[in-house]
């Protein structure tokens, strides 16, 4: 556990007001069934809650959250005849959980900390009875039936489970030297002394017993055992396609057959082959590649982590002289708004194939790397977009990575604007690909953060505009159309809004208002409104409302 974890904690605890249901905070406990319940209450209450750790915190003062110290040790704690209580604890569930604890010093103050993992789907038992937190207290989880089946429903971690007959000797033994001194060459891992038990358990390979989990015969599993195990699951494919030149080139199939440690490399090193040096603008250095090395490898192992890999299908990588798509078989399961600018990203479908990827460092330790990929291409002028069918007996989600820049001015400004934050190159990227409705597309936080940039007189140039007018429309206003797609009544209703609040307005004001209609659309709607008698031209290319005596009767009520 890092201390920022914790101050994370307690600032929920403090911003909620009361106690949550996987952190239960203590002034003092001692009581060996107080704390076992409790334990058990947190393990099935963070499953249920689709979250990965429940947490028992002791030197917090009840309902204030206020740091008040605690001198307690569960190792150390006894009861009763001076008999440890923690092996007790243990003893009375009906399966070992994961438990780490932990001794935290704030401002001078001593936190001690019980880590418990989630029960998956298997309720945690503390002698007999299966708790869940219900408020303040703990509860009997066979008093709930809808959480005990929603709990015991929930899929279990594939990457995590050992196959049936699993040894040391399904290990293709090239694969494990390469992870081996792939992890040795990490810096924090240079002094380590492992042997290649312990190395296996520490990138969470093997079980108890030593035998392989799915994650270990997965990425380094000898051809043999991963075809009895994964029939094809486990190959990952790559396809460069340049049609206009007639060139097509793929992966081997004994490329493909390698374990999935080399297999991944070798999709990185093919398409590095192809990722050639932006030349759509003189800003570019001749070292600005299509794709970043760390982009390519951050999106290929998310596809890895979050696939599902009960789908009998491949990753495919396809690569043109333009675009680099990635097909990964499964749902999408994220609100990619939130994970772009708040990276709040699902539970990994396989968090034991994901703790593995991050011992590795090909993946990052606190999520966040899908958004850096973003903001990588985003800076570029380039985007990721993506597409997913959920409904399929086959559903699949592609991210498709932009190669060239479609968009000059918004790719210069990009470029040379040094300073941007993380978040502004997301809200920006997003604005340029057409999503710029205010309050339907682009909220006030986020428009806060880029306003400087998008109104009328902002420094993004044409490209980056969420014009004025709509910045004061109602919310319900704006939720109830698309400029795109309007009809030429609702078209005709928006000229006469922005007529009402602008004494006089232009044909280009009405080309902004009205961004998905030609041009040669808007001055045609214009002239017909004149000439029914609702505008008055002024001089070429600039109009105002006609005011009837309704008209003038509405402005002065309002």
């Amino acid at each position: 556990m890092e201390q920022e974890i914790i101050l994370n904690l307690l600032s929920i605890l403090k911003s909620k007001g009361s106690e949550i249901p996987y952190i239960e905070a203590k002034g003092s406990l001692v009581d060996r069934e107080k704390i076992g319940e409790t334990l058990s209450a947190l393990s099935n209450s963070a499953s249920y809650h689709d979250q990965k750790y429940g947490y028992l915190i002791w030197g917090l003062e009840n309902k204030t959250w206020d740091i008040v110290g605690t001198d307690f040790d569960l190792a150390t704690a006894t009861q009763k005849k001076n008999s440890l209580i923690y092996p007790q604890i243990i003893q009375a569930f009906n399966y070992k959980p994961e438990i780490l604890t932990e001794e935290f010093f704030i401002d001078g103050k001593r936190l001690f900390i019980a880590r418990i993992k989630n029960c998956g789907n298997q309720p945690l038992y503390f002698a007999k009875v299966a708790y869940i937190r219900n408020g303040e207290a703990n509860g009997k989880l066979m008093d709930y039936p809808h959480i005990f089946k929603t709990i015991s429903n929930k899929s279990v971690d594939w990457s995590g489970i050992v196959p049936d007959g699993s040894s040391l000797d399904w290990i293709d033994q090239k694969a494990f030297e390469y992870i081996r001194r792939k992890f040795f060459e990490i810096p924090e891992n240079k002094e380590k002394q492992l042997n290649n038990i312990q190395l296996l358990n520490a990138l969470s390979l093997i079980d108890s017993g030593n035998k392989p989990n799915n994650t270990c015969l997965l990425f380094i599993g000898n051809s043999i055992a991963a075809k009895k195990v994964f029939g094809d699951r486990n190959k990952i494919t790559w396809t460069y396609r340049d049609e206009l030149n007639g060139i097509e080139e793929r992966l081997s199939v004994d490329d493909e057959n390698r374990p999935l440690i080399f297999g991944i490399q070798n999709v990185l090193d093919k398409i590095n082959k192809f990722n050639t040096t932006l030349q759509d603008l003189d800003l570019f250095r001749n070292d600005v590649f299509q794709y970043d090395s760390k982009v390519i490898e951050e999106m290929i192992i998310n596809a890895v982590a979050h696939r599902d890999w009960n789908i009998n299908l491949w990753i495919e990588v396809v690569q043109t002289p333009i675009s680099l798509e990635i097909r990964n078989p499964g749902k999408f399961r994220a609100d990619l708004n939130m994970v772009l600018l708040e990276n709040k990203r699902p539970e990994y479908l396989n968090p034991n194939l994901a703790d593995f990827a991050k011992a590795m460092h090909l993946m990052e330790k606190e999520g966040g790397g899908l958004k850096k990929s973003y903001v990588a291409q985003g800076r570029k002028g380039l985007s990721i977009r993506h597409r997913f069918d959920n409904e399929s007996d086959t559903p699949r989600v592609d991210f498709i990575l932009s190669g060239k820049v479609k968009d000059t001015a918004f790719a210069r400004f990009m470029f040379v604007s040094k300073n941007l934050s993380q978040d502004q190159v997301v809200i920006l990227d997003k604005i340029n690909s057409g999503r710029n409705i205010f309050h339907k597309d682009v909220n006030d936080d986020e428009y806060e953060l880029v306003k400087n940039f998008v109104t009328k007189r902002g420094q993004g140039g044409v490209s980056l505009k969420i014009n004025e007018h709509l910045l004061r429309k109602s919310k319900k206003y704006i939720d109830d159309f698309s400029s795109t797609h309007a009809s030429q009544k609702t078209s005709r209703e928006m000229i006469l809004d922005y007529a009402k609040k602008n004494s006089e307005f232009t044909t280009a004001e009405i080309y902004g208002i009205l961004g998905g209609k030609t041009k040669e659309w808007v001055r045609y709607s214009l002239m017909e409104m004149v000439q029914d008698g609702h505008l008055i031209r002024i001089k070429r290319g600039s109009y105002r409302l006609v005011k009837t005596k309704q008209t003038k009767l509405k402005n002065d009520l309002n």
